[in-house]
């Protein structure tokens, strides 16, 4: 649900649309976009649904409810 705290790591899908909390890490966007090379993302970025994280856990808060998520 939006405003819910998620930790998710490495190889685990970002189940919804949400925002980082962790200060930085990379999620690989293949499934979505196709695109192979992971993304760095920092702290604030919006996290679309889908992307798989990459490297270490990162924490996020959920910005929409999946059925209303990007994917």
């Amino acid at each position: 649900a939006p405003g819910d705290a998620i930790l998710l790591r490495a190889h685990e899908i970002v189940p919804a649309d949400a925002v980082l909390t962790s200060d930085a890490g990379h999620i690989d966007y293949a499934f979505v976009t196709g695109e192979q090379d992971p993304v760095a993302v920092s702290r604030g970025t919006v996290i679309q649904a889908g992307g798989r994280v990459v490297g270490g856990t990162l924490t996020m808060t959920v910005a929409r409810a999946t059925a209303h998520s990007h994917l």
